[in-house]
């Protein structure tokens, strides 16, 4: 709500990228905001740092929150603050609601830069650095962020440098063990059942 109340409108040229980018959500920048962030449960809207932005911090920076957007990783985030509000005194759950983060992130830009070329994959790295927080934002703000702090841009970069497309044996092996685990998980299910009813 504090940081809602200091949007303001942004530039053209902003607008103009967003249109671009398909972009069906309002944009704000916000002298609160430490990085360009995706907030709001129904009616979501992106706010950037009110700072100077290139035409490609900007492009890597909506691209990264709208496809957060897509992949509705806000309500991800929102479920795992509710079941953490009703187990807070448990600290796995804590710990969950921080990996489900880290992976929303990571997943986020893997979505990004699937189809970039090296030197693409280089600028949204730059992106990452340029724009990232020095700051974390309370454990009560619900939002997806581009990159909270500096710290945690190592095993991002890392992985937009290392990434390779998945191949169709990669996820063919992927099922099989999915399958795998599902079909002993069912099975030992079922043997402790009859062990309890013997």
């Amino acid at each position: 709500a504090k940081l809602k109340k200091a949007n303001r409108p942004v530039a053209e040229n902003v607008l103009e990228i967003g249109k671009q980018l398909g972009c069906k959500v309002k944009i704000y920048q916000n002298p609160l905001a430490k990085t360009p962030m995706l907030i709001g449960l129904f009616k979501q809207i992106i706010v950037l740092p009110d700072v100077f932005y290139t035409d490609d911090e900007l492009r890597g920076a909506l691209t990264h929150e709208l496809t957060h957007k897509r992949r509705h990783d806000l309500l991800y985030k929102w479920f795992a603050l509710f079941v953490n509000a009703i187990h807070w005194f448990n600290p796995i759950v804590w710990l969950v609601r921080r990996e489900v983060g880290r992976a929303c992130e990571l997943s986020c830009d893997e979505a990004v830069i699937k189809n970039l070329q090296a030197g693409e994959k280089q600028t949204y790295g730059e992106t990452l650095i340029n724009l990232a927080a020095a700051h974390r934002y309370p454990a009560g703000v619900v939002a997806t962020t581009l990159c909270e702090e500096k710290q945690t841009l190592e095993e991002r970069l890392s992985a937009i440098m290392t990434y390779n497309k998945k191949g169709f044996w990669n996820k063919f092996l992927s099922c099989v063990l999915i399958a795998a685990i599902i079909a002993s998980g069912t099975f030992l299910g079922a043997c402790g059942t009859d062990a309890v009813s013997l």
